[in-house]
């Protein structure tokens, strides 16, 4: 990871210079013994040798994170642009007097020490607090949720090293993995009579509502194969009524019914190629614990009459996309769920994207794995209650 040692520098203790990546590191370290590295991860990053901390109370960040990288740890906040990694038991020891408010100004004496604090005070992991170890944050940074604000600085660019953006994919399937010749033929509508009867886009655009409660009636066979085929179906080789990151379409739908005419209730999977639906499980508890999830999440009376999950196929976009996979896939929901509210609008029937389900349980009611295809987003159908058609 890094190139050969240079020479020491700097008149608060002994930094050794590295590089990596083409950007200079920073080790503070005793004799041949290195106790952490500062690690720039951006060409803005800029590393202060005569940083001290103030006289005042600090404390580990509430965003700061450790994890093992190789051999090491790695202190990483996304509050800053760089990550320290600890060579020696003894930095790590320094990080945890931290983890209570503590006066950093004499925790070390010798320049070793001297040094490692300059690094820690670089990072952005270590911040001044009060006597109750309030932290005196960014301004607006209280908003955000730990895990939010990772995911937000990891996902975009200009705080983080990672492969970021597209290359070429390497060779995998892009076909459904269940290829549902067996299954259930859907109703295919006339594409060319629909563009021509169908109510104006700008209707059907301000007329869409999240519509949470559906009517008596079930929706029929006929009106979810019409709206799978609006929705969801390939056109071409890469090309779908939804736009999906790199043509990679990594989502794969899965249609839990309660009550369709002409269908029995129960979890299928859809094959978008072919237009099928293939039955993948009876009416389960646990098919029957996500309709229930549904219908909590939704603060309706009954669960909803179709739930469909959105479940990510993660390799057909780190293929591509590497650190920007699970952020892509996100957007690919969110997509989804839009076509589909436009698509239920034309129609007139009762369509609301949901704002979260449970991965564990989909995986246990349809048989997949938690970490190669979870699930990433929701959407209920159901038939317009009588008063509102």
């Amino acid at each position: 990871m890094h190139s050969t040692v240079t020479a020491p520098i700097s008149s608060r203790g002994a930094f050794l210079l590295s590089r990596w990546n083409g950007r200079l590191c920073h080790t503070a370290g005793t004799g041949d013994t290195p106790l952490a590295t500062f690690v720039p991860t951006t060409d803005r990053t800029v590393f202060d040798a005569e940083r001290r901390f103030g006289p005042g109370l600090y404390v580990l960040s509430r965003f700061a994170w450790l994890r093992r990288e190789g051999r090491d740890f790695a202190l990483e906040s996304p509050l800053g642009s760089s990550h320290v990694l600890l060579h020696h038991p003894s930095a790590v020891a320094m990080v945890n007097a931290f983890l209570v408010p503590v006066r950093a100004v004499g925790l070390g004496s010798s320049p070793e020490a001297e040094a490692l604090l300059t690094i820690l005070a670089n990072s952005g992991a270590i911040v001044e607090c009060d006597d109750s170890g309030r932290e005196s944050e960014p301004a607006g940074s209280s908003q955000w949720e730990f895990h939010d604000l990772l995911f937000h600085a990891r996902s975009r660019l200009g705080r983080h090293a990672n492969p970021y953006g597209g290359r070429l994919p390497q060779p995998f399937s892009f076909a459904a993995h269940e290829e549902s010749a067996d299954g259930i033929a859907l109703f295919s509508p006339d594409i060319d009579k629909l563009m021509r009867e169908d109510p104006p886009f700008a209707q059907v655009v301000e007329t869409r509502r999240s519509v949470r409660a559906c009517g008596t009636n079930a929706v029929t066979a006929h009106q979810l194969g019409e709206f799978l085929y609006r929705s969801a179906r390939v056109r071409a080789e890469g090309n779908r009524p939804y736009p999906g990151a790199g043509g990679c379409y990594e989502l794969e739908i899965y249609v839990a019914i309660r009550q369709c005419e002409g269908l029995e209730s129960g979890l299928y999977h859809y094959d978008p190629r072919n237009h099928r639906l293939r039955k993948i499980d009876e009416p389960t508890e646990h098919v029957a614990q996500l309709l229930e999830q549904a219908r909590i999440a939704t603060g309706g009376v009954v669960p909803p009459q179709i739930l469909f999950v959105y479940a990510a196929r993660m390799e057909r976009l780190t293929a591509k996309y590497q650190s920007l996979a699970y952020a892509l896939a996100l957007k690919d929901a969110g997509v989804l769920q839009q076509t589909m509210c436009l698509n239920a609008a034309a129609m007139g029937l009762a369509g609301c994207p949901l704002g979260g389900g449970d991965s564990d349980v989909f995986a246990r009611a349809s048989g997949r794995d938690y970490y190669r295809e979870s699930s990433v987003g929701e959407f209920i159908l159901g038939s317009l209650a009588e008063a509102q058609t």
